[in-house]
């Protein structure tokens, strides 16, 4: 076989491997903008009918207390378990971003195995290009597993 055909056959090949990496990122990413899109949803109604409820739970305690000298106490303590409660929520956003793998993964762990093949091919074909001088061609039959006859 040929240097030309050699060289179209590698370049079909890369151009087949850069072709299945853009095919995974492209799903991948479709698969990241699905789980955005439903979680941004669920969240806002999620939000939404919470925020309903602290008004109506807000407005039912205030109105208990207010008769009593407790009034001051129970907005206070409404602010404060609001407080800690928003506080815990942040925490667990941040714990549940630092935990989750990160997007587009499986692509990168992809591309940098490409990258070592590649860089393998490069590293075999200086050495065939170098010739006789960096070595017997036996020892280099024995390095890469090929057979001599």
């Amino acid at each position: 076989m040929g240097v030309r055909e050699n060289l179209s056959v590698v370049a079909s090949d890369l151009v087949a491997m850069l072709r299945t990496r853009v095919e995974l990122f492209s799903a991948e990413l479709a698969e990241q903008k699905h789980r955005l899109f439903t979680l941004a949803g669920l969240l806002f109604a999620a939000g939404l009918f919470l925020l309903l409820a602290v008004v109506v739970f807000s407005f039912l305690f205030i109105a208990y207390f207010w008769s009593t000298d407790y009034r001051y106490w129970a907005i206070g303590g409404l602010s404060l378990a609001y407080a800690i409660i928003g506080f815990g929520l942040i925490w667990t956003v941040c714990q549940r971003l630092k935990s989750e793998p990160t997007p587009f993964s499986a692509t990168l762990e992809e591309l940098h195995r490409d990258i070592v093949v590649l860089s393998s091919l490069h590293d075999s074909f200086a050495r065939g290009l170098r010739g006789p001088d960096s070595g017997s061609q036996d020892d280099a039959g024995h390095r890469d597993g090929g057979h001599h006859e």
